[in-house]
């Protein structure tokens, strides 16, 4: 019995279906840069003055405008960043290369990702990649029906 259950178990892990934690092989993403900003820079070295403070977006965010969402951690370092592909408010770039489409996407940063549903409704996906050695995650959410990037999130 006991066989069986362990069994099922590993059979259901695999499905995802237990939620068991599948690693993600890891991906470089220190090269990803919204308006040259990136995961990690102090944000006394960034220039917030051309962007336009907004209460557009919920969320407990020290710097919210419309054109980016930046947070910091206590060391004042960037720990968040989200911005939308489809304004065209902010330069998205990714190892110097600017990215519209998934397939644009997996041919800069490979195919080591999870591909999830974001929000079904309006049809949105989401690749998510992981850098396991600096402790970054990057979210690429993206439109089912046609595979155009809407926005992306990183965080730390």
């Amino acid at each position: 019995m006991k066989k069986v259950l362990l069994c099922l178990l590993g059979v259901l892990c695999l499905l995802g279906i237990t939620g068991c934690n599948n690693k993600l092989e890891s991906t470089n993403l220190s090269n990803i840069y919204l308006d040259n900003m990136t995961i990690g820079t102090k944000i006394s070295s960034e220039d917030l003055s051309n962007y336009t403070n907004t209460d557009r977006y919920s969320g407990n965010y020290k710097y919210k405008f419309e054109e980016i969402i930046v947070d910091t951690n206590d060391d004042n370092e960037i720990n968040y960043l989200f911005a939308r592909f489809d304004e065209n408010y902010i330069d998205i770039k990714i190892n110097k290369t600017q990215v519209k489409t998934t397939d644009d996407l997996k041919e800069v940063l490979g195919n080591n990702y999870q591909d999830e549903n974001y929000d079904k409704e309006q049809q949105l996906k989401e690749y998510i990649y992981k850098d396991n050695e600096k402790n970054i995650k990057a979210e690429f959410i993206y439109s089912s029906n046609d595979n155009i990037l809407k926005w992306i999130i990183l965080s730390k």
